[in-house]
């Protein structure tokens, strides 16, 4: 048994994460909460309850420790102001290096002031120095400093231990012990207490070797998660987008559809092999989009019902014939006569991102079959332009030599027209859109 996380019900969690990862170095850890359905309804006792958040990892305790988990109802509840002697959870406390540089720290970030630094000396323990304080939503914290003494004999009266007598002479193994004492504080240990101590530096080693060994396993998969294009959608992400939960055959399913899939078998444990876009249009599109407009129809599956998302209510940079004409010139128009590569593919490759999403695109003249297979998890949508987007600005001087002068296009205009098409995706998770897809025509 261990013990797992601490929950907070906030009014903004994304404010409050940012005040407790600036002040306490929390950390979050992906992926952000979004859920709801019938389950949730029966472990919370919360009739239609839909929750949003994050897991924070507490300082000081490596990537194995307990978290505080921020979460955002819907509906919620007042509560009382929180006062330290009230029934139930009283406050979560953080001990630090400088009590009130960190007062003041979280102050400054909108937390509140509440009681006054104080000191306490704890006979055989050492002076401990606190404060209470809330947090930008009245959350009862407390800040300590342990200012600790070194005990003597272990369960004794450290005013009944004799000092011990001085030695006239000592072994090699005895000058060690005695050096390690005046290294520490000049304090007399016993060798029970300089032994418990030894195994105490020994697990602080033990814990610090543990933890390089998780960032470095963690490294590794960030590394490999960068440098090769994602095979399988997180099943995690798919769940937590659902008001229902799916069997493993229906998320699979929709796995195969997602990668273009439908008559190849997954095998379970192996790398799936690498999906192939559609056959795209290289004659119907003219090299300069600026001049062909075309048309651009989005639409959104919510629960398996099928909608045309509003494109007049959500903001573009430009004109969405506009941008459907460059999106389209994107993913059909070649690098170059040397390099056969649909631009973008050649970009992905460049930035080893994940573009399988981007990829996909229906059209009136296209088969059912290709147009079915059109459709892109809305998580994952998202995730693929955040990664690209942020390389995209990086660096800039791949957009440079991806061939974007045959279109009379530069790299800012196409930095621009995929962050319109993320706004466009951003609107389609806002709408809670399970999958979502684009038309594009002349």
């Amino acid at each position: 048994m261990k013990y797992v996380h601490t929950n907070l019900i906030s009014k903004d969690w994304k404010a409050l994460a940012g005040f407790y990862i600036q002040v306490f170095d929390c950390k979050m850890i992906l992926p952000q909460r979004d859920l709801s359905g019938n389950w949730l309804d029966k472990a919370t006792n919360v009739k239609n309850a839909h929750i949003k958040g994050a897991h924070l990892r507490l300082p000081g305790y490596g990537k194995k420790g307990p978290t505080l988990e921020i979460f955002q109802y819907d509906e919620q509840e007042d509560q009382a102001n929180p006062i330290p002697n009230r029934l139930g959870f009283g406050h979560i406390a953080f001990e630090v290096a400088d009590v009130a540089a960190v007062l003041d720290q979280a102050l400054k970030l909108g937390g509140q002031a509440f009681g006054t630094i104080t000191s306490k000396e704890v006979e055989s323990v050492g002076t401990l120095t606190f404060v209470y304080l809330k947090d930008p939503e009245g959350n009862i914290i407390e800040l300590q400093n342990w200012d600790r003494v070194i005990e003597t004999v272990a369960d004794t009266d450290v005013a009944t231990v004799e000092k011990p007598e001085k030695k006239t002479t000592a072994t090699p193994q005895d000058t060690t012990v005695m050096d390690s004492k005046k290294n520490d504080d000049d304090s007399p240990l016993d060798k029970r207490s300089y032994l418990n101590k030894l195994y105490n530096d020994l697990d602080d080693a033990k814990r610090s070797v543990d933890d390089a060994k998780d960032e470095i396993k963690r490294t590794k998969a960030e590394a490999q998660k960068q440098t090769s294009n994602l095979k399988t959608s997180s099943l995690e992400d798919i769940v937590e987008t659902k008001d229902t939960i799916k069997t493993k055959g229906q998320l699979l399913e929709e796995l195969k559809q997602e990668m273009n899939l439908e008559e190849k078998k997954i095998v379970i444990g192996k790398t799936a092999p690498e999906p192939t876009p559609p056959k795209q249009e290289t004659k119907t599109i003219a090299l300069n989009p600026k001049d062909n407009p075309a048309k651009l129809k989005v639409e959104i599956k919510i629960d398996q019902t099928i909608q045309t998302l509003d494109l007049r209510s959500v903001k573009l940079s430009q004109k969405a014939t506009d941008l459907a004409a460059k999106l389209r010139a994107f993913t059909t128009v070649h690098h170059s006569k040397e390099h056969k590569e649909l631009l973008l593919v050649w970009i992905g490759k460049q930035y080893k991102a994940d573009l399988v999403p981007l990829l996909k695109q229906a059209h009136p003249d296209h088969t059912q079959e290709q147009n079915n297979a059109a459709w892109a998890l809305v998580p994952r949508f998202v995730g693929s332009l955040e990664h690209f987007l942020g390389k995209c600005q990086e660096e800039t001087e791949i957009l440079k030599q991806a061939g974007l002068q045959q279109l009379d296009l530069t790299a800012a205009d196409f930095i621009a027209a995929y962050q319109d098409l993320q706004i466009i995706v951003l609107a389609a998770q806002a709408e809670k859109a399970d999958h979502i897809r684009l038309y594009y025509s002349k």
